[in-house]
């Protein structure tokens, strides 16, 4: 007879597993299994038995990814920027005031989130690619492709 082995990896803040309370005492009534808890952070001070493996990694900075320079709302499912800052980059590309945001560095843009999406792995000095659409007088709207360099 085959004997099937499971495993279960949840992921879940530590709150929720200290002690082995929450997550891990409801899981085991359930099934029944054994569990083990890994606890990552500084909680030193509180012993070896806040969990069955501790980890205390160094501390890191979250790379910084560029911004625009902009303030944005959404309506519609549509992003208007409603300002730019002074000396902001997008300022310097030519971006204005009521444009539409279609795509930034080619990812497209239905909102705020989206923005935010399309810059997450760019770097500072990199040039990307805006697409906007933006009201011209007697004309309606037009669509107009950027460089912005971050």
């Amino acid at each position: 007879m085959e004997v099937k082995y499971w495993k279960m990896v949840v992921l879940a803040g530590v709150q929720h597993i200290i002690f082995s309370s929450g997550i891990p005492q409801r899981t085991k009534r359930l099934n029944n299994k054994a569990y083990a808890t890994l606890i990552n952070g500084e909680f030193d001070d509180l012993g070896a038995e806040i969990g069955d493996f501790l980890l205390f990694p160094n501390p890191m900075d979250a790379p910084e990814s560029p911004k625009l320079g902009v303030l944005l709302k959404e309506k519609e499912g549509k992003v208007h920027i409603e300002d730019l800052l002074p000396r902001s980059v997008a300022l310097k590309a030519g971006l204005k005031k009521g444009d539409t945001l279609l795509s930034v560095a080619e990812w497209g843009i239905e909102s705020i989130q989206d923005v935010k999406i399309g810059l997450f792995d760019k770097k500072h000095g990199e040039t990307i690619r805006v697409r906007v659409s933006r009201q011209k007088f007697l004309v309606g709207q037009k669509e107009i492709e950027l460089d912005v360099t971050l």
